[in-house]
């Protein structure tokens, strides 16, 4: 453990702080909030409704000072159950302290992905702190449920949320972190109440075991689940004509869609807008009078807009202004023969002269005709190598669209194999 509370928060005198889960007790807490449909919708549009977006600059964000405060209270909270522990019988206070690593990745965690949380749109609520839209959402959704998610509600809850204001693919990916430090956020806050109000219940009525048991299984969950259909507009990206994106595998969906959010990031229509404007590529393809099958099916299919061929068609639609790394690339694919080969030319050139300029003026022609064909290889060979590495720099690969035959093959994309002894 690390960090100035480490001392504090780590295990110390013998006590096990994280106690195997398969001996807690979880059998009868509640895995689903008790609070309607109807209410989750209502709470989430007056949530959006309420909210004020704030531009993003230096230290505006309080992030890391609501961090730096739940660690502070954490360690002290710790410290006041270490101190109430007198036997290994199992108690509230015990209870915290048998889930201290949890809470400490937790926060771990989201310091990790500060860098992230700072990109992403900030609000805040009625004068409140300035904190990632994604934070204040969990906090709100949690405090509707009382602390207890479930997979269904919080789907409920983001979808209401989104039908006002849709989230960015970054903040829909920062969703599970955010829901976990709300969670302990909401842990620390019952406890704080609970201590204040005098001796805690025994175990069996301890108010921390529901939200205990919700952070577990948060750091549980298989979050693509749901992360996927929460992303504003993976449904649109599903249409396709040629039904490739639904089909592919889920490597190849996220790539799609990270693809759409970073030409949205610099062009003059959102993410929903620029997924739109290549679905109605794909679409227009339909009705063009195109012999060849195989290529009508290819100009169908939305990856030809957003990644091959179609992509200026697309960039002219959508406003699409590309940052100096992809102009570079972009030109270096158009003319590549020719700047690869000038490249070298001229680098090989450059090396030559920086080695034979200095003996020129104390040497005999011949000897200075013999160090130049001496170097001549080398030279080349160096240039070429360096060449070969800027490329490999600027242009990353990428890698195919695979569907997904995992569940079977489809009839119509059948075929043999034919092995010759």
């Amino acid at each position: 453990m690390t960090g100035p509370y480490g001392d504090i928060i780590a295990a110390e005198n013998g006590v096990p702080f994280t106690a195997p889960i398969s001996e807690l007790q979880t059998s009868g807490l509640p895995e689903h909030p008790s609070v309607s449909e109807e209410t989750l919708q209502s709470s989430a549009s007056t949530m959006v409704s309420q909210w004020e977006r704030v531009r993003i600059s230096k230290n505006i964000s309080h992030l890391g000072d609501r961090i730096e405060k739940l660690r502070k209270r954490l360690a002290a909270r710790l410290q006041a159950c270490k101190a109430a522990v007198t036997s290994e019988e199992l108690t509230p206070e015990l209870e915290l302290l048998e889930s201290t690593r949890m809470f400490e990745s937790v926060l771990t965690g989201t310091t990790a992905s500060s860098t992230e949380f700072a990109k992403v749109p900030h609000v805040r609520i009625d004068g409140d702190e300035v904190l990632p839209r994604t934070v204040v959402l969990a906090e709100r959704y949690l405090a509707i449920a009382d602390g207890i998610w479930s997979p269904g509600s919080f789907t409920i809850y983001v979808d209401a949320a989104q039908k006002i204001e849709p989230l960015l693919l970054s903040e829909v990916l920062l969703l599970p972190a955010s829901l976990k430090l709300a969670q302990l956020e909401f842990l620390l806050d019952r406890a704080d109440e609970a201590f204040a109000a005098g001796p805690l219940p025994p175990i069996e009525s301890s108010p921390f075991s529901a939200p205990i048991h919700s952070l577990r299984r948060l750091n549980q969950f298989e979050w693509q689940t749901i992360l996927e259909p929460l992303v504003a507009f993976n449904h649109i990206l599903a249409d396709d004509p040629v039904h490739a994106f639904s089909r592919m595998e889920e490597e190849n969906r996220a790539f799609y869609r990270l693809r759409v959010a970073q030409l949205a990031q610099y062009a003059d229509r959102n993410e929903l807008e620029t997924a739109q404007a290549a679905l109605d590529l794909a679409r227009s393809a339909e009705s063009q009078s195109i012999s060849d099958p195989r290529l009508k099916q290819r100009r169908m299919h939305i990856g030809y807009y957003l990644f091959e061929e179609g992509f200026p068609a697309l960039a002219q639609r959508i406003g699409y202004h590309p940052p100096l790394g992809e102009q570079l690339r972009s030109a270096l694919l158009k003319q590549n023969e020719d700047i690869y080969i000038l490249s070298i030319l001229i680098l090989s050139i450059l090396i030559i002269v920086a080695f034979i300029a200095p003996l020129v003026p104390r040497n005999a022609f011949g000897l200075v005709i013999g160090a130049l064909l001496f170097a001549l290889l080398p030279a080349t060979q160096g240039a070429s190598d360096l060449v070969n590495n800027i490329v490999s720099a600027l242009l990353q690969p990428r890698a195919l669209p695979k569907l997904d035959f995992s569940k079977g093959i489809p009839e119509e994309q059948s075929t043999f194999v034919g092995l010759l002894e």
